[in-house]
C-alpha cells in the first residue's frame, strides 16, 4: 500500500485499483475460457463413422459385397485416420456352441464366454453339432475340465460374439480429412453364396500423435467403430446381376 501511496495520488487510487481488478477478471476470464476449450475436447478428434453395403450376384455361386465406409470429421480439428480393420463375419452359417450360449444364465452373459476361464456346465452334450469349435485339450494354464472354449479367447469379444471371420482387410492406409468434410473408403468381399447373413465390422484409428505419446493415452480411446447385420437373401435369389442394397446407411 505504501508503493500505491508514493505511485498514484489518493484521488487517482480508486481508478487503478478497478483497471488492476477489471486486468486481473480479464486474465481469469481468459484462463477460464482456455481451460473450458481444452476440458470440452474441443482440440481432440470426433469422428462420425457409418457403413453402407451393397451387393451383386456374380455367378452362380458367387456374390460381390461392397463395404463403403464413411468417416465425418465432426471435430474442429484435422482428422488424420491411419489404421484400418473392416471384417466380414458369418453369421449364418456360424460354428458357436448356440446350445451353451442360450442356457447360460443372465448374470453370466458375456462373462463366461469372454473368459474362457470361467467354469461353467456345459448343456446337452451329445447335441452339439460337429462343426461346434472348441479346444481340445484345455490350455494348461487354465482348468483341465470340459467348459465352453475357443482356443484360449473364449466366443466372446467383451459385449460381441465371435462369429467365424470370412474375409479381413486389416493395415496401414492414411486418410486425412478437414473439420466439417467427409470422405469414404471402398471395401470388397468375393463370397460364396451360401453365407446367407453377414456382419460387416469397420474399426479405424487415428494417427498417434507427439502428443498422445506425451500423456500416455489408451490406444482403445483412439478407435472409432460401426457394425451392421446383412442379408444376402435379396441378391443370392436373384438373377446374375441382380443388385440390392444390404444396408444404407444412417444418412
Amino acid at each position: 500500500m505504501g508503493w500505491l501511496a508514493r505511485t498514484y495520488p489518493e484521488d487517482e487510487r480508486p481508478k487503478y485499483i478497478a483497471q488492476t481488478l477489471q486486468a486481473a477478471i480479464t486474465v481469469v476470464a481468459l484462463i477460464a475460457a482456455g481451460s473450458w476449450y481444452f476440458f470440452d475436447r474441443r482440440t481432440e478428434p470426433h469422428a462420425i463413422l457409418d457403413l453402407e453395403v451393397t451387393a451383386v450376384r456374380l455367378d452362380e455361386n458367387h456374390a460381390l459385397i461392397e463395404a463403403k465406409v464413411i468417416v465425418e470429421n465432426a471435430g474442429h480439428t484435422l482428422l488424420e485416420l491411419e489404421r484400418w480393420d473392416v471384417r466380414l463375419l458369418s453369421v449364418l452359417p456360424n460354428t458357436l456352441c448356440l446350445l451353451d450360449i442360450v442356457a447360460l444364465p443372465p448374470e453370466y452373459w458375456p462373462r463366461t464366454l469372454w473368459r474362457p476361464w470361467i467354469y461353467f456346465e456345459p448343456t446337452a452334450t451329445a447335441q452339439y453339432p460337429a462343426d461346434c469349435l472348441r479346444s481340445d485339450p484345455v490350455p494348461r494354464f487354465y482348468p483341465q475340465r470340459p467348459g465352453i472354449y475357443q482356443a484360449a479367447r473364449g466366443f466372446a469379444n467383451q459385449s460381441e460374439l465371435r462369429f467365424d471371420r470370412v474375409r479381413r482387410f486389416s493395415g496401414i492406409a492414411e486418410h486425412d480429412i478437414e473439420p466439417g468434410e467427409r470422405d469414404i473408403r471402398i471395401f470388397d468381399f468375393v463370397v460364396r453364396c451360401d453365407l446367407e447373413v453377414a456382419r460387416i465390422s469397420a474399426t479405424v484409428q487415428e494417427t498417434d500423435g507427439a502428443w498422445q505419446g506425451l500423456f500416455g493415452r489408451n490406444e482403445e480411446n483412439l478407435w472409432w467403430k460401426n457394425r451392421v447385420l446383412v442379408s444376402l437373401a435379396d441378391v443370392c435369389d436373384g438373377d446374375i446381376g441382380a443388385l440390392a442394397v444390404l444396408h444404407a446407411g444412417q444418412g
